[in-house]
Formats: structure tokens, C-alpha cells, sequence
């Protein structure tokens, strides 16, 4: 999100609620591999689909600039954009022996045979945080939650009580910034819905014809979410969307699997027309007839698709995702 219309609105409600956004060791070290890793797989697929448009014009821009980009210098530069309101932390000798010794104890967020030192590394840091700060702490890896998913897993939320110390967990940004109370209701919310879906529906689309040969079918559920952000009048919103997977040669057919969207946009109130339109999260279940997947289970895969990387999930068709 360096550039993302959500880091935005992220900092904004930051600022106006007098907090900072705190990375801990751990997390500058797994962003800054991701965005280099993710800027690498960008060049990639532009290389590509230039090479294409290539055979099929004779003509195309070269993507060679952005091969020399020092991904891990640029984000550091955009971290120094916000100032102070980012503080960086080193993890201590101390931090990273108590990290091992909650692996070696399998001590969430590790689990008997899933040993997680970084995770554990990284709540070292939120409870060092925690001494001075009350922490919002946002994330949705299982490791850290209890079984619903809803609160800090037993063990961790005990040590926050026994220590007195105040951290809250919420699974994602938006989550959080709906505790703050930040929602907005527009009254011309309508219009914005319309605009997004259609735009969203073209840039899903586009990403799915890199991962299956079924077809984007109707919609069956959306969410929007709406935030005030910068600068003034600006307005953040985001959209949940699932969508059937049809396969258009054999429509009477029942739908195929099950598309997800998160999908996000911005727009000035008053002119009504969406920009910074993006496909944040997109994942397909696809039912399938073969008898070499277990029931219930699913075998994932990892797809580079548009602008979003598409996560699969193939499930065995005599165990149905769920009631379409």
C-alpha cells in the first residue's frame, strides 16, 4: 500500500485520532522483501503482455526502467514522507531469544508443527509496544486469534492482561477505522456503487483470464464501506464482491465456483465519479469433478492475475463451497 489511496486514509485517521503507525522490526523486513518481490512479478507480467501486443501491433513501450528500480530505497523514502507519524522499532537481543523460546514452548501464534519464529518475534515487539502505548493491532493470521477468530488467541491475551497492558485486535484496516467511528453514509452512495461495479466487474475480468476459461457470472452479494479521507471531500470507499463462475458454453449448468473481490476506490463528493479504482484481494473456488481431491479439502494455488496476485481454491464438486 505505498501508494495506495488506503495508506491515505489509513494516515488521516491516524493523525486525527492522535496515534502512530508503528512497524516493528519484523514487519519493515517482510514488506520491504514482498514489495520487491511484488514490483519483480509486475515487471514480469508487463513484460509479457507487452510482448504480446508486440506480435500483434509490431509496436510496444519497453518496461526495462523499472527493472533497475531499488524497490527496498523507495519504500524507506515513502516511510519518510509521513514523518512522524511512523515510528520504526529495532527488535532486541532479549526480543529475539523470547520469540525462540515461544517456538520451542509452540506457543501461539506457532502450533505443534507450524513453528513460527517471525510471527513470534513480532509479538515481542507489540508487547514492548504495549509498555507506553495502547495498541491496535491488525492482523488476520490465525496464529494470533482464538478460534473464532474474533480475539487474541487464550495464551496471548493472557500475558496482555497479566502484564496490564492494552492491545486490540482487529482483522483488517477497515475493521479498525469502523471502531474509530470514521464510517460515512453518502447520500449519493447509489451512483458510487454503480460506478464501482462496473469498473470492478471490467478489472476482474481482466485478471481471471489468466487462471480459468469459466466466466465471471452474476453478482451475489456486496458491501461497501465508506471513509472520509484526504484531502477534504475526498471520499475512500471499499467493496466486497462475490460473484458466480458460470461456464457460458453450458449455461444451464449450476455455477461453477464461487469469485471474491475485495475491491477499493476514491471519489470527490459532490462530482460522483469513482478514481484509484483497485482490485485489492481476488480469489476463486472452483468446483471440481476430480476424484483425486479429498472431500472437503482443497489444494491452492497461486496465480499472477491483472493487477492482484489470484488466489485458487479447487473443491471436489460432491462437496459443494456452499448454497449459491
Amino acid at each position: 500500500m505505498l501508494r495506495h489511496s488506503l495508506a491515505t486514509l489509513l494516515m488521516h485517521n491516524i493523525s486525527i485520532n492522535g496515534g502512530v503507525l508503528a512497524l516493528p522490526y519484523v514487519v519493515m523486513r517482510e514488506s520491504s522483501r514482498h514489495l520487491v518481490e511484488k514490483l519483480e512479478r509486475a515487471v514480469q507480467a508487463a513484460e509479457k503482455g507487452l510482448g504480446e501486443i508486440r506480435q500483434l501491433v509490431g509496436e510496444a513501450p519497453e518496461v526495462g526502467a523499472f527493472e533497475s528500480v531499488d524497490m527496498a530505497a523507495e519504500f524507506v523514502q515513502r516511510l519518510e514522507e509521513f514523518g512522524d507519524l511512523i515510528e520504526l522499532s529495532d527488535a532486541s537481543p532479549e526480543q529475539f531469544q523470547r520469540a525462540g523460546e515461544m517456538v520451542l514452548s509452540g506457543d501461539p501464534p506457532s502450533k505443534p508443527k507450524n513453528q513460527q519464529f517471525k510471527d513470534s518475534l513480532l509479538w515481542q515487539e507489540v508487547l514492548i509496544l504495549a509498555e507506553t502505548d495502547d495498541v491496535k493491532f491488525v492482523t488476520n493470521d490465525s496464529g494470533f486469534l482464538n478460534a473464532d477468530r474474533s480475539a487474541l488467541a487464550d495464551s496471548l491475551s493472557a500475558q496482555v492482561q497479566a502484564a496490564g497492558l492494552s492491545i486490540e485486535v482487529h482483522a483488517d484496516i477497515e475493521s479498525l477505522l469502523r471502531h474509530w467511528g470514521q464510517e460515512e453514509d453518502p447520500e449519493d452512495k447509489e451512483i458510487v456503487e454503480e460506478q464501482l461495479r462496473a469498473s470492478a466487474r471490467l478489472a476482474i475480468d481482466r485478471a481471471m483470464l489468466s487462471v480459468t476459461t469459466f466466466d465471471l457470472g452474476p453478482e451475489v452479494d456486496a458491501n461497501f464501506d465508506y471513509f472520509a479521507t484526504e484531502p477534504p471531500g475526498t471520499v475512500y470507499v471499499a467493496a466486497d464482491l462475490e460473484y458466480e463462475l458460470v461456464d457460458m458454453e453450458f449455461p444451464e449448468m449450476d455455477a461453477r465456483g464461487i469469485v471474491t473481490a475485495r475491491v477499493s476506490a476514491t471519489y470527490e463528493a459532490g462530482v460522483l465519479e469513482v478514481s484509484d479504482v483497485s482490485v485489492d484481494e481476488l480469489s476463486v473456488d472452483l468446483l471440481t469433478p476430480h476424484a483425486d481431491i479429498h472431500l472437503g479439502g482443497f489444494v491452492a494455488v497461486s496465480s499472477s492475475g491483472g493487477s492482484s496476485d489470484v488466489q485458487i481454491r479447487r473443491y471436489n464438486a460432491m462437496a459443494p463451497l456452499r448454497p449459491l
